[in-house]
């Protein structure tokens, strides 16, 4: 968290930050973890402006949201959100936790589902009839999404082609050189990447071809910074298409997604 909050404020970024503090890591409760059980307390020393709100209250987080977004596209930076809820199930199916049942109980009167059923049925605005239709129209979109994905391509083949002989460093540059030529929305995110030419000379002369606004350095954390590529990337359309630059490869995992995002390392 400390990562994501500082590279927004760093480069006072038009981003909303919604944490959904449930109170617990796995089964480990906020108040054993952290020395404040406040997480917007977090946000201060970044100077950027964070508010508590009562997570299953829909029109509250609402509210809030609608706020936090003007806020950013109005050009002050940041927002934090923090949303506190219950858990009403365990963090994962594989983790085994133990918390007593009575809370359990308390917790799932506080379920904002049902809650906001219930405040549309006493307001008239929901009835037996507009909720099956509701629940009709969202199984199609679902199941419509799902055969989507089913039907999608699977990733690109790789291309093979033959190369002269040369040092690995020297052959990550010109890669990135060249795709950057071909494709002027690709952006270099990483440490040290910039006048420094890369730790290892990886990037070495990008910065002087490009410019600052394309090869980008970051501060240490790997994760913030895949994080952004990966978001960059999935979101397409015409964002910048990102490489995140890593010295070693261990520091950082995708997952098993499908998306185009590119993570070159000199290791």
């Amino acid at each position: 968290m400390h990562e994501t909050l500082n590279i927004a404020a760093l480069w006072r970024l038009p981003l909303v930050l919604a944490c959904i503090n449930n109170g617990y890591a796995v089964s480990t409760p906020v108040r054993a973890s952290l020395a404040t059980t406040h997480l917007t307390d977090l946000a201060g020393p970044y100077r950027i402006p964070a508010i508590a709100v009562d997570g299953p209250d829909v029109d509250a987080v609402a509210l809030a949201t609608a706020d936090a977004v003007a806020s950013a596209r109005a050009g002050h930076g940041a927002f934090f959100l923090e949303l506190r809820c219950a858990r009403l199930a365990t963090h994962s199916t594989l983790t085994r936790e133990e918390r007593a049942p009575a809370e359990l109980e308390q917790l799932r009167d506080r379920d904002p589902l049902p809650l906001y059923e219930q405040r549309l049925r006493r307001e008239t605005i929901l009835n037996d009839a507009l909720w099956m239709q509701l629940r009709t129209e969202v199984d199609a979109e679902i199941a419509q999404a799902e055969r989507c994905a089913q039907a999608a391509p699977g990733p690109m083949p790789r291309r093979h082609c033959s190369m002269p002989k040369r040092f690995f460093r020297a052959a990550l540059a010109r890669a990135m050189a060249e795709e950057m030529e071909r494709e002027p929305r690709l952006i270099l995110l990483g440490q040290d990447i910039a006048a420094h030419g890369g730790s290892y000379a990886e990037t070495r002369g990008l910065f002087e071809r490009f410019g600052p606004s394309r090869v980008r350095n970051t501060p240490v954390a790997e994760a913030v910074t895949v994080g952004m590529a990966a978001g960059a990337a999935a979101a397409g359309g015409e964002l910048e298409h990102p490489a995140a630059e890593q010295q070693h490869v261990e520091q950082t995992r995708l997952g098993d997604h499908s998306i185009p995002v590119v993570e070159p390392t000199p290791e």
